[in-house]
């Protein structure tokens, strides 16, 4: 069993981790290529896979098993571990790593915003549109933090614009990228658009534009757990919970928990409902 004191030097972040903590046990399963151990510590919390250490060491261990677990948490599949992986010869994490990428689809950042965006931020329909007329493909232009037209006008509150997006036919289910964030460095990072309708306030905290999250929902963005319990929807809650009680800890891959996200928005029944089911309160 390689030990892990052998890699500390070598951690992103520095060896600045408790060995009492999940993070570091999750480190120390993912050196060992132990999938087993990862999956019970991340049954036990889901956000152990939003760190970076514990893909780190298994992409750089070639640990194909170990690596798929976290990926398949949530884990974030960036090109400095393709880089890992290949300066290594590990071919079949490589794989997974470009196989992961593909699938999510998450937005490259661009270098410099482009005037649809601008137009899209500021409500201008007539604008967005004639830009769109002239250049269709703008519509999944990215902006240089990593977001989309349809991104930037969710998180604008600008619902006409949205709506002739949509019309067109922008990506409910885009990811944003991992671009630069605002002044103070937070970024939304994984979210969809239905993401940005509920937390897209200063540092990417509560915001709740519950008639845009309604028109994304009603176009046909992911009505899951956690979406339900933001908007308070008991009984689809529920229903949830009662057709798979797995899914009590289900995560988003923007990192939005059911449990949290009906406290944010003061959901007392649904608060209730999932901590009678399980969901961990810490």
């Amino acid at each position: 069993m390689i030990k892990l004191e052998e890699f500390e030097s070598d951690l992103p972040y520095g060896p600045w981790l408790s060995r009492g903590c999940d993070v570091w046990d999750a480190i120390c399963a993912a050196v060992n290529g132990d999938a087993g151990a990862l999956r019970l510590l991340l049954e036990r919390d889901s956000k152990l896979a939003k760190y970076d250490q514990p893909l780190y060491f298994a992409v750089r261990e070639g640990h194909l098993d170990a690596a798929q677990v976290l990926l398949d948490a949530g884990a974030d599949s960036g090109e400095e571990l393709l880089t890992v992986a290949r300066d290594r010869g590990h071919e079949r994490v490589v794989q997974l790593l470009e196989e992961t990428r593909a699938r999510r689809g998450r937005i490259k950042p661009a270098e410099a915003d482009h005037p649809i965006h601008v137009a899209v931020a500021s409500g201008d329909v007539v604008r967005v549109q004639a830009l769109l007329d002239a250049e269709p493909q703008l519509l999944h232009l990215s902006d240089r933090a990593g977001g989309t037209p349809l991104h930037r006008a969710v998180a604008a509150s600008a619902r006409e614009v949205v709506k002739l997006l949509l019309d067109r036919g922008a990506d409910l289910h885009a990811l944003h990228g991992a671009g630069p964030g605002s002044e103070r460095g937070y970024a939304a990072v994984d979210f969809q658009p239905i993401d940005l309708a509920f937390w897209s306030g200063p540092f990417w905290g509560v915001r709740g534009d519950i008639e845009t999250a309604r028109l994304l929902l009603e176009r046909g963005a992911t009505y899951d757990l956690v979406i339900a319990s933001a908007l308070g929807d008991f009984d689809r809650v529920r229903a949830f919970l009662d057709e798979d009680p797995k899914r009590i800890a289900d995560t988003r891959l923007s990192g939005k928990r059911a449990l949290s996200s009906a406290v944010e928005f003061g959901h007392e029944a649904i608060v209730q409902m999932l901590l009678d089911r399980g969901a961990d309160p810490n």
